[in-house]
């Protein structure tokens, strides 16, 4: 017998293949992680994410991580990822390769594929959403960084995009966020390996 998890990851496949629009519903942490590890999956080109602080509760399952190694595994796909660092660090200076996502992505960082930038307290306080964005056509959108709350929506590619598109919509927000925050420069803050 499925187990509820299951069932819901069968739901959200379902969802990516058929690509209507239907907007979904992400109650849990669990849900968020299987939305991220398919979405992933599925993702031709780019994931854009912007976290609070690439919660292991979500990014550090190795479900999660591995999907991350896959879609990187391929050299033409990219990751931008924003985390509000000055949420929970206000000196931003957290060693990030003690996070598991972080460390499993990282030789990526050199290869071009992955950037993250922290965004800027100031930016932060204007907005309490998150969001994940795959390729321009799914979203997975959490109005409260808070609460693990949230909808997701994947539509056909070829759609005729328009002013309300949430997909677009998205990216530009990310973009704006983007161009306010500061790179974080992974290279001086990842483990040295043992043998090196």
């Amino acid at each position: 017998m499925a187990s509820e998890l299951d069932a819901y990851r069968d739901h959200v496949r379902h969802a990516i293949a058929a690509r209507t629009g239907k907007p979904m519903m992400n109650g849990s942490l669990e849900h968020s992680a299987i939305l991220l590890q398919e979405s992933m999956r599925a993702a031709q080109h780019e994931m854009l994410i912007l976290s609070s602080r690439l919660d292991d509760a979500c990014f550090g399952q190795r479900a999660v991580r591995h999907a991350a190694q896959v879609f990187l595994a391929d050299p033409e796909k990219r990751m931008r990822i924003l985390v509000e660092t000055a949420l929970w660090d206000p000196q931003e200076n957290f060693r990030w390769g003690q996070n598991p996502f972080v460390q499993d992505i990282a030789a990526n960082v050199g290869l071009g594929q992955v950037e993250i930038a922290s965004v800027k307290k100031d930016w932060i306080a204007g907005y309490k959403f998150n969001f994940f964005v795959v390729d321009r056509f799914g979203f997975r959108y959490q109005e409260d960084r808070d609460e693990p709350a949230a909808i997701a929506a994947f539509y056909p590619s070829d759609r005729e995009i328009g002013p309300k598109d949430t997909v677009m919509h998205l990216r530009g927000i990310f973009a704006q966020l983007w161009r306010h925050s500061n790179r974080v420069e992974l290279e001086a803050n990842l483990p040295v390996a043992a043998n090196a």
